[in-house]
């Protein structure tokens, strides 16, 4: 069975996603809108692939101010909130995926934060956002 802490983590993931979730959906119909979808789509997914190493320490820095204040720091650039949000879908899909096969831990809520928001990133998120390019269409 899951730790409190590990539940609380899953909580606080699933209610940050959730309350992201209609300003992400709207920024991406921003950027989406017209015959060119498909490669306006293709087209952020490869700049975002493309800059995530620029703006990691930013990114991991606004991961760790959310994770003791609760809030996110507003970014240098408009577009960096969406490698905010890259973080928490992300951190929220491999919680969730251990989760289901069994993951218990003693590590404290801002350790596994830490580990599902930032540790984990370069290696899992970073890696899914990669084969989310190489699978959509050009």
């Amino acid at each position: 069975m899951p730790s409190d802490a590990f539940e609380n983590v899953l909580n606080r993931l699933q209610s940050e996603s959730n309350a992201a979730h209609a300003a992400r959906v709207a920024l991406a119909k921003k950027n989406q809108w017209g015959a060119d979808a498909q490669k306006n789509v293709r087209h952020e997914l490869e700049c975002r692939v493309a800059r995530e190493f620029l703006v990691r320490k930013e990114v991991d820095d606004a991961c760790r101010f959310w994770i003791k204040n609760g809030t996110w720091p507003m970014p240098k650039q408009h577009d960096t909130v969406l490698d905010y949000w890259d973080r928490l879908f992300e951190a929220m899909m491999l919680a969730g995926w251990l989760k289901t096969n069994g993951f218990s831990s003693e590590k404290t809520e801002t350790e596994l934060l830490e580990l599902f928001l930032i540790e984990s990133w370069e290696a899992i998120g970073l890696r899914r956002l990669q084969a989310r390019l190489q699978q959509h269409p050009g």
